[in-house]
C-alpha cells in the first residue's frame, strides 16, 4: 500500500480498523497499519537533498516528524514496524508537509 502526495502539504484519512471508507476512498490507511509507503512526488530530481522529513499534523493535534529518503523526484517514508508505535495510531484526518534542502 503506498500513498502518493504531489508536492506540498496533502491529506490523508486514516480509519479504525473495523471502518468501512467511502467507496471511492483511494489509498486506504487504517490504525495500526504498518509498513506503508508514503511518496510525494516533487516534480524534480530530490536525489542529492538532505534533511528530508514529512512534517505530520495528525487528527488529535500531535505533531510528528517522519525522516523520508529521496529517490528520483519522490520523497518517500516507510512507516513504523511493531514493537515501535505505530505512525498511524489515531484515526482521522492526517496532513503532511514535505521538506527536504537542495544543495
Amino acid at each position: 500500500m503506498s500513498w502518493k502526495g504531489h508536492g506540498k502539504t496533502f491529506t490523508f484519512i486514516v480509519y479504525e480498523v473495523y471502518e468501512i471508507p467511502p467507496e471511492d476512498a483511494e489509498n486506504v490507511v487504517y490504525v495500526g497499519d504498518e509498513e506503508t509507503l508514503i511518496q510525494c512526488d516533487m516534480g524534480e530530481d530530490v536525489s542529492a537533498w538532505t534533511n528530508c522529513t514529512f512534517k505530520v499534523f495528525k487528527s488529535d493535534g500531535t505533531e510528528a516528524v517522519w525522516g523520508a529518503t529521496p529517490n528520483g523526484t519522490k520523497l518517500e517514508y516507510t512507516s513504523a514496524v511493531s514493537p515501535d508505535p505505530s505512525d498511524f495510531n489515531k484515526a482521522g484526518e492526517y496532513k503532511a508537509t514535505p521538506y527536504g534542502e537542495a544543495p
